[in-house]
């Protein structure tokens, strides 16, 4: 009987630890990069004023993650409203709510590293998703 409990105690412990599942938030935010990058390199050439905007998209994500404030939010915001009229109809929705959350970003005056790290790896992560599908084609 102690055998018995012992074992079930021991198997409780070891099934609720985390099983090499967790990523650093830099390593989510290196996902989406590699991700975004790989769609951007196979459904974006030849599409000039596309591959344009979203270079710049990409250009001011890495300023707003280097930058101690947030003020090229504004920029990310703007250039995803313009996309969004491009978009599938499926991602307008993630589109709106990032571009409302840049908008946020914006006007504060002091926004933790880690925010703005999952915002832009939540970007990047849409961005790859409608590359590898409508592609902005609409």
């Amino acid at each position: 009987m102690r055998y018995l409990i012992s074992l079930l105690i021991a198997l409780t412990i070891t099934s609720c630890a985390p099983r090499g599942e967790t990523k650093t938030l830099d390593q989510i935010l290196d996902n989406a990069r590699v991700r975004y990058q790989e769609a951007f390199d196979a459904g974006v050439q030849g599409e000039g004023d596309l591959q344009t905007q979203l270079a710049s998209l990409s250009s001011s994500l890495e300023k707003l993650l280097s930058a101690s404030d947030a003020a090229q939010a504004q920029e990310v915001e703007d250039t995803l409203r313009e996309l969004i009229l491009h978009a599938g109809f499926t991602t307008r929705p993630a589109m709106n709510e990032l571009s409302s959350q840049y908008a946020l970003l914006a006007e504060e005056s002091e926004v933790a590293p880690e925010r703005k790290k999952l915002l832009v790896s939540r970007t990047y992560r849409m961005l790859a998703r409608e590359l590898e599908t409508t592609r902005f084609r609409l």
